[in-house]
């Protein structure tokens, strides 16, 4: 009796592991398709890498981003002329000037081939967001399942700004780290420890996200982060990079700052000489017309702009309230008190329109 209830159990359990992985199975297929049944159009320019020296870089955006997603691009391709890049831009809007402007940058850059996935985000609309961060933002999670017969996809926000070569990812090797990361500030990073109750010192930040694609899809890292923003118990701040950094806790790559350089306001004096991706974090953004022309950030974000097909845009106005009332200052101050008055009243109306 002992060993066959010894038996029964062995088997008992080998059934349970074999349903729970047969499950998990199902339930990967059923994103996988689940996601590629949300892509309604696809538009492809330049023709694709599958050289060894290729890299694949993604995006996720809506409309408003498109053009310094742009900049973004042309910045990476300006700086990497020796490098074959696949870029992947996930959009649930775009306005069509700028599909037609993407398409002239794959012109001009015989190095570079852009492909535009349209995605119908409802089956997302579930999951939180905040006023600066829109669905768009877990489209990061479905690039691996999308793109998954690359060994490797850049993930990059589309406030980056590329100053140097990056060819040294290409050859990183990643082991079974389903990802690599770079650390966020110091500030943003004490207070979510903290918040999170990670078992860690560093935090980090997704904006740039080196996905090593084998061990995310087998580690089952999209799974994962979509459960527990799905929770509506949970609270977090910054949404998908609190997910990401509760799941990859014990399980990244950390890399050096120069990968992603954090500019924390918009007037930095100094910038590295190392810097590869300068990451334009502060508000007003350097395409907005509230931020401070004087900031290296802006002046690198004009010089890529002028380089790109979005060359000769004014700046866009503030949709956000902070940079309205950023605008409203800086007009009071530059003696232009009308239209400060005129901005500081759409700073309020922005500020209590968003409660």
């Amino acid at each position: 009796m002992k060993s066959t209830h010894h038996y029964d159990n062995t088997v008992a359990s080998k059934a349970s592991l074999f349903l729970n992985r047969q499950r998990k199975e199902c339930c990967k297929m059923n994103l996988s398709s689940l996601i590629a049944d949300s892509i309604t159009e696809k538009a492809r320019f330049g023709t694709s890498h599958a050289a060894p020296n290729a890299i694949s870089i993604g995006f996720g955006i809506n409309s408003r981003y498109a053009r310094p997603m742009g900049v973004t691009i042309t910045s990476i391709a300006a700086n990497n002329p020796d490098v074959l890049i696949d870029f992947h831009v996930f959009v649930n809007s775009i306005d069509q000037i700028d599909v037609e402007r993407l398409e002239k940058l794959s012109e001009h850059f015989s190095s570079i081939s852009i492909t535009v996935y349209q995605v119908n985000d409802t089956f997302i609309a579930h999951l939180p967001t905040h006023n600066h961060l829109p669905l768009p933002t877990y489209f990061r999670f479905f690039m691996p399942l999308i793109l998954k017969d690359n060994d490797k996809i850049l993930y990059l926000d589309a406030d980056i700004l590329c100053l140097n070569k990056m060819s040294e990812l290409i050859d990183l090797k990643m082991e079974n780290y389903p990802a690599a990361v770079i650390a966020d500030i110091a500030e943003t990073a004490d207070k979510q420890v903290k918040a999170l109750q990670l078992q860690t010192e560093l935090y980090f930040n997704a904006g740039v996200l080196l996905i090593n694609v084998p061990e995310w899809l087998k580690q089952n890292i999209t799974e994962k982060a979509l459960a527990l923003l799905a929770d509506r118990s949970q609270r977090f701040l910054f949404l998908d990079q609190d997910a990401l950094n509760i799941i990859l806790h014990d399980r990244k790559m950390i890399l050096p700052k120069k990968w992603n350089y954090i500019s924390e306001t918009d007037n930095n004096a100094t910038l590295p000489d190392d810097v590869v991706f300068l990451h334009c974090a502060a508000r007003p953004k350097p395409w907005e017309i509230a931020c401070d022309k004087a900031s290296p950030a802006h002046k690198l974000y004009a010089k890529y702009e002028k380089l790109s097909p979005w060359q000769g845009l004014p700046l866009m106005l503030p949709t956000m309230p902070t940079d309205a009332r950023i605008y409203s200052e800086r007009l009071f101050a530059n003696g232009n008190i009308l239209l400060g008055i005129t901005w500081y009243f759409r700073y309020l109306n922005l500020k209590y329109r968003k409660r």
